[in-house]
């Protein structure tokens, strides 16, 4: 009867291991479906050169995604890193030699967070370019 019994409980874990690791997956699909394409961009409190522009994120071949920062005076940067967990998304750029970190959440059409400069962070927000 025990062994009964046990042999239940691992199925139930199991079963509940998988559910919940199909949760996890579906929602990072859904993040790679909705952070793809061009969003406008503006950042607070900092110098107008680097307050607005877009932002371009492309998957990548390994799943993942790749990106660059095209600021409104037409200067590109390529974004070093991009992760993506969950509805978070987190981008490193070199701006003028400092190291730039951008973590923010994925809302529907829009980006909101922080970006982390020497200097501090700034309030940072994007919306899907349509």
């Amino acid at each position: 009867m025990n062994l009964i019994l046990n042999n239940m409980k691992q199925n139930h874990i199991l079963l509940i291991t998988t559910l919940l690791l199909s949760v996890v997956l579906t929602a990072s699909i859904s993040m790679i479906d909705g952070l793809a394409g061009s969003w406008v961009f503006n950042v607070e409190q900092t110098m107008p050169e680097y307050s607005q522009g877009k932002l371009v994120f492309e998957e990548s071949e390994d799943d993942g995604f790749t990106g660059k920062i095209v600021f409104e005076t037409g200067r590109t940067i390529t974004m070093n890193s991009v992760e993506v967990e969950a509805d978070t998304v987190t981008f490193k750029a070199y701006v003028d030699g400092g190291l730039v970190t951008t973590v923010c959440t994925l809302e529907g059409n829009e980006l909101n967070g922080s970006v982390r400069t020497p200097e501090g962070s700034l309030p940072f927000s994007a919306t899907r370019e349509e």
